[in-house]
């Protein structure tokens, strides 16, 4: 609820900044770590595009730019992901295609670029992979 833009909003479940010296495949990994307690390496992580992003937040008047790396992580054993301190008061899990057809109700849940027709292709080539590796599975 204190965040600089759309507070109370739903957001990315892991973001972060790159530090100096550091690269997009680190700051993940690090980011990761942070806020839900995950550890795990490069090659479990799924990239998929980097981006440039601009938002403009009419409830705070901010401006928000920002370069994106953009990966997927498949984690099974949600009850054991822990949420950052003063970072979020909750965490929430939707099917991928409710997020892909959100409702209208829905809609107003999420910040703006979460449900932008960029994000929704990411989270398109996301179901392709989760459906790829189920039937590598089977």
């Amino acid at each position: 609820m204190n965040k600089d833009t759309y507070p109370g909003l739903l957001d990315a479940s892991v973001g972060g900044h790159v530090d100096l010296n550091s690269n997009y495949d680190d700051a993940a990994l690090k980011e990761l770590e942070e806020e839900t307690g995950i550890k795990t390496n490069r090659k479990d992580l799924v990239y998929t595009t980097k981006m440039r992003t601009k938002s403009y937040d009419q409830s705070t008047g901010m401006t928000n730019n920002t370069f994106r790396a953009v990966y997927a992580y498949q984690y099974n054993d949600v009850g054991k992901i822990k949420i950052e301190k003063d970072k979020a008061i909750s965490l929430e899990f939707w099917p991928i295609d409710k997020i892909l057809n959100p409702s209208p109700e829905d809609k107003k849940k999420f910040i703006p670029f979460l449900l932008s027709d960029k994000c929704i292709e990411i989270f398109k080539e996301i179901k392709k992979h989760i459906e790829s590796a189920k039937s590598t599975k089977n």
